[in-house]
């Protein structure tokens, strides 16, 4: 499909906050579209893309990515290996004392087989229809098509969407319905690339991992807490890691449980 121009569509507010004060940072030349421009909103700060993709052409691009078609050998050693790790870690932060786990962009469903083998019990959901038959067919999971399409699923004590943020056409509904289906004392997670490692992308020649025609919306640290508070969830955790060059962020609809010391402190206003 690279080569072949697909349904754009333009937007003249931010998506954010509708702010109308906008200014160009960068423009890149694509193959999808003739011309990726990056706005920065005036007003929140966010940064955005527009023209972007329409959501049935982004889901013939995500039809035709390779970028998780690993063979049957390479995806059991990512299960077993880091996403294990991965999914002990976040399942650290839950306070609810369930195990139900949603993973939105579940993609090929590793995430979730892996936390399936700590005991979890696992739902996707994934807009690209390959990626999601796989996860049916080969782990034998249940994925839908959007969270739309939850319906009695119910409440979940982890939600993960893992470089999912920046794909979204408005971030602050998308946090808000997730949120929606995330139980008292559960945790909510995401990992999206962190625009101010822009140049460090470059200097390591991956400048396309960062700037590339499914990404709708481009994080800094400020701009995603900023995005974070207007969902009302609470920040257990957030940061960018100068390694990875991606911002992490940890949320839950509760505040964080304080120390006595953090306590006391609030209450004496030191």
């Amino acid at each position: 499909m690279s080569g072949q121009l697909l349904e754009t569509e333009t937007l003249t507010a931010c998506p954010v906050c509708q702010g109308t004060t906008l200014s160009v940072v960068e423009e890149v030349g694509d193959s999808y579209i003739p011309l990726l421009v990056l706005w920065r909103c005036g007003h929140c700060g966010m940064i955005f893309l527009s023209p972007r993709l329409t959501l049935p052409a982004v889901i013939a691009v995500e039809n035709e990515s390779t970028v998780y078609s690993l063979t049957a050998d390479e995806a059991e050693q990512r299960v077993t290996g880091d996403l294990a790790t991965m999914a002990a870690y976040l399942g650290s932060f839950v306070r609810s004392g369930g195990r139900r786990w949603l993973d939105i962009g579940c993609n090929r469903g590793l995430l979730l087989e892996a936390a399936r083998r700590l005991g979890w019990q696992p739902v996707g959901v994934e807009i690209a229809t390959e990626p999601a038959q796989h996860a049916r067919q080969q782990y034998g999971l249940t994925v839908y098509a959007s969270l739309a399409e939850l319906g009695q699923e119910g409440l979940f004590d982890m939600i993960t969407a893992w470089h999912v943020l920046e794909h979204t056409t408005d971030p602050v509904d998308f946090l808000r319905t997730a949120a929606s289906k995330l139980a008292r004392g559960g945790v909510l997670a995401l990992q999206v690339p962190a625009y101010e490692f822009r140049d460090e992308f470059e200097r390591r020649e991956q400048l396309g991992s960062l700037l590339c025609t499914v990404h709708n919306f481009y994080f800094t640290r400020d701009s995603l807490a900023d995005v974070l508070k207007r969902t009302g969830l609470h920040t257990l955790s957030i940061g960018a890691d100068p390694q990875s060059l991606l911002l992490t962020a940890i949320c839950s609809k509760q505040p964080p449980q304080l120390t006595w010391r953090q306590r006391l402190r609030s209450l004496l206003r030191i």
